[in-house]
């Protein structure tokens, strides 16, 4: 099913997102079928699955409460109920085994059943986003706790500090998302990375449970940028098209006319940052994007590597484990660059051990080293080389199209001068930001005699000349 939330309709993406139909019911091998007169009704799907649910459990709706009933149904095959449909589950002849409308104590049910919660995932959602929008239904198959820390790390810590977690060795994706208040966005990547696992943005994806169960192989990118001789009277920029690591905004939204959609796409260079997780996950999904993809459509790893972090996760004995699975996704795809995200780090003073981690993986063959800052800012104007590899900045920002004149100006003006004309341009995919209108008014700006623009495999070779010059 798709679902779409009142800001998707706003942007006709109901319609974008029809892709994932067409591609699932008549390229997938085998196509799938769509029901013809599917239910809707909660209670009737319940009837339809009775024998394999013969209990239920209580809880308030839009609270901690939600949660914890969650994450006891799914490690005791019943079903959550809202306290004000208990009489249509007593119709349906369950049991109620547990009420949880007054237990909001997450340390409390820990203690209690976290020993037999899977140990290798945990979503972190807030109970107020709806279960239909959300990838509950993956957490749920997969027995994994569900759980909200909110605006401060108390309940995060408890949940990295309990024995099922603590004790884990391998890094645990974190999927979901907490950014709902202020600073939260990066608290929440502070709290993950400094214990050594990632998070996968994804508090708005659906069908994860059935995406995930498909056994279609996932394709490989066939093309791969040739080489470009460097030219020291020239500059050269690439464009990266980015809402980082961001697997929700990616299956559901991507192929919007604004992005992947955009009848540009192809006629110029541009670079995508893509999750793993697509691959590893949604392989039917990462089909399409490969298949699609044209000779001037380069895959980018998404921020930072295997899943989204910052600096904190390299003191971490974690680290090197997610930089084996990064060295593999990159081994196995042949994508050779990737995005990382420093936190408020200008100075590059405390990424040293960070970004020597990613650079020593034999697949990387360069950075992208961006700061986080509310979204993105400028990192520094100087490349960095780390195991003889470049860590290339931001060196401009396209928030909105309307940046596209300002970027413009300063890459034909500043020219060589600025970091040996090498220039990485991220542009914010989000919604209400026509990002593809913003990247072709910029490529139709720049002075061709002085900028040639490639894509970012090629951008991190040239990198490299210049550095030698």
């Amino acid at each position: 099913y798709y679902t779409a939330n009142s800001n998707d309709a706003a942007h006709g993406l109901n319609s974008a997102a029809l892709f994932i139909k067409q591609y699932l019911t008549t390229t997938r091998s085998p196509p799938l079928t769509i029901a013809a007169s599917p239910k809707t009704a909660t209670w009737d799907i319940v009837a339809d699955f009775k024998q394999y649910i013969k209990s239920y459990v209580l809880y308030t709706v839009g609270t901690d409460t939600q949660n914890i009933a969650i994450s006891y149904c799914a490690i005791n095959n019943c079903l959550p109920v809202v306290s004000t449909e208990e009489t249509q589950a007593l119709a349906a002849k369950l049991s109620k085994i547990q009420d949880f409308t007054n237990n909001s104590d997450y340390a409390s049910f820990l203690s209690n059943y976290g020993s037999k919660l899977n140990p290798h995932l945990a979503l972190e959602l807030d109970p107020a986003i709806s279960m239909m929008g959300c990838p509950i239904d993956y957490a749920v198959m997969l027995g994994a706790l569900t759980f909200y820390s909110g605006t401060s790390s108390t309940i995060r810590s408890q949940v990295f500090s309990f024995s099922n977690y603590a004790n884990n060795k391998l890094p645990i994706p974190i999927f979901g998302w907490n950014a709902s208040f202020n600073s939260s966005e990066k608290l929440f990547v502070d709290d993950v990375s400094a214990a050594g696992n990632f998070v996968v943005a994804s508090d708005n994806s659906v069908n994860l449970s059935v995406f995930s169960s498909s056994t279609t192989q996932a394709l490989i990118p066939s093309y791969h940028a040739p080489s470009i001789s460097y030219d020291p009277t020239k500059s050269y920029v690439t464009f990266i098209i980015s809402d980082g690591d961001n697997l929700q905004l990616k299956t559901k939204k991507i192929n919007d006319a604004r992005w992947w959609g955009h009848p540009s796409r192809g006629t110029f260079p541009i670079a995508w940052t893509m999750p793993p997780a697509m691959y590893f996950l949604e392989p039917d999904i990462w089909n399409y994007f490969v298949s699609s993809a044209t000779h001037n459509d380069e895959f980018v790893v998404g921020a930072s590597g295997i899943g989204y972090v910052f600096e904190g996760v390299a003191g971490s004995a974690k680290f090197a484990s997610q930089l084996t699975y990064l060295n593999y996704f990159m081994t196995k795809t042949g994508i050779s660059t990737l995005a990382v995200f420093g936190n408020n780090d200008a100075a590059w003073a405390n990424a040293g051990n960070y970004l020597s981690g990613y650079t020593q993986n034999s697949a990387v063959k360069g950075v992208f080293y961006t700061q986080f800052s509310g979204w993105m800012a400028q990192q520094s104007d100087i490349n960095q080389f780390f195991n003889n590899k470049p860590v290339i900045p931001e060196m401009e920002y396209m928030d909105t199209e309307n940046d596209a004149a300002k970027v413009a100006a300063d890459i034909n003006g500043s020219g060589l001068t600025k970091n040996h004309g090498i220039y990485a341009v991220y542009a914010r995919m989000a919604d209400g930001v026509n990002t593809v209108d913003g990247i072709t008014s910029l490529y139709n700006s720049l002075d061709k005699t002085k900028v040639v623009v490639v894509l970012p495999s090629q951008l991190a070779a040239l990198a490299l000349s210049a550095a030698k010059r």
